[in-house]
């Protein structure tokens, strides 16, 4: 690891297999006893791409198009209410594993 590296802090999966790694992403653990990624409108490469839950912050109004494309463990997208009013196009392209996305008022525009 270079010194300009961020952070890297190690957790158990779901499962208790394998690991996920968090860089300047904070973990949340909701009532659901999961852990959920928190996006902050970060740069993508700053985002680990072994994530498989992903809440949205309540400062982002909208998620980049393509920003979690391949991201092939991501099961699960939360998006509360008074957050993300824009989904970019294909923001969500080729996540294989993705087979929830919740979300609440406030949503007006998905992309293509």
């Amino acid at each position: 690891m270079s010194s300009n590296s961020p952070p890297h802090k190690t957790l158990k999966n779901d499962s208790g297999e394998g690991v996920l790694t968090e860089t300047n992403a904070t973990q949340d653990t909701v009532e659901d006893g999961q852990i959920w990624f928190i996006y902050r409108g970060q740069l993508r490469h700053n985002f680990p791409r072994d994530a498989t839950r992903v809440k949205m912050d309540p400062s982002v109004q909208e998620i980049p198009g393509l920003y979690f494309s391949l991201y092939e463990f991501l099961c699960s997208v939360w998006i509360p209410a008074g957050t993300v009013q824009v989904i970019g196009d294909s923001a969500f392209h080729w996540c294989k594993s993705l087979t929830e996305v919740k979300f609440e008022k406030g949503l007006k525009i998905i992309g293509a």
